[in-house]
């Protein structure tokens, strides 16, 4: 699967929404925005290259965000706004060089106190 289909987001009664393993580098605007009841999100095993953008609205909702084995190479500390309920968030086997001191003391305050 390269592209995620706009018409998923029809899908409002999901409470999970895993693509993972796929070629994806990109989501539909406000795919998950539309999913409301979705809790758990894996986009592991991709090709995103950038933290997949969105506002409160795409993951405000979001418990458990998964994106290990992508590329990610930086997480902009403005994401962070966004992922106001995320008390897990995998980050694992991406090409993050650098986390910036705001990302790593949200991670320290939401999760298992691991970075």
């Amino acid at each position: 699967l390269v592209e995620i289909p706009e018409s998923l987001a029809k899908c409002t009664r999901l409470d999970e929404f895993n693509v993972e393993n796929n070629q994806l580098s990109a989501l539909p605007v406000n795919l998950l925005a539309n999913m409301a009841q979705v809790r758990n999100v894996t986009f592991s095993r991709n090709f995103f290259s950038v933290f997949p953008p969105g506002g409160r609205e795409q993951y405000g909702h979001v418990t458990s965000l998964n994106m290990d084995h992508n590329r990610i190479t930086v997480v902009p500390p403005d994401v962070l706004s966004h992922l106001g309920q995320v008390t897990k968030l995998n980050l694992r086997d991406n090409e993050i060089a650098n986390l910036h001191p705001e990302v790593i003391s949200y991670i320290l305050s939401k999760g298992d106190g691991e970075v």
